[in-house]
């Protein structure tokens, strides 16, 4: 059974992921995305959101973009 979450968790959820998502396709990065170190990409989404990286960590390997 999937716990509830509030709904800012779910906004914040949803907005590190679109910068992920935003970072993955950029057409400076989409070449070698696969290649660049996690903390160069939690930094670039730490820069936006300001959360930790093991909050990012957590983020995006435990959860599902929800639409």
């Amino acid at each position: 059974m999937k716990k509830l979450q509030r709904p800012s968790t779910m906004v914040r959820n949803k907005q590190v992921i679109s910068i992920y998502e935003e970072l993955k396709n950029s057409e400076k990065y989409s070449d070698f995305f696969h290649l660049l170190p996690r903390s160069f990409i939690y930094d670039k989404i730490k820069e936006q959101t300001g959360l930790c990286h093991k909050t990012i960590a957590d983020i995006l390997n435990h959860r599902e973009k929800i639409e």
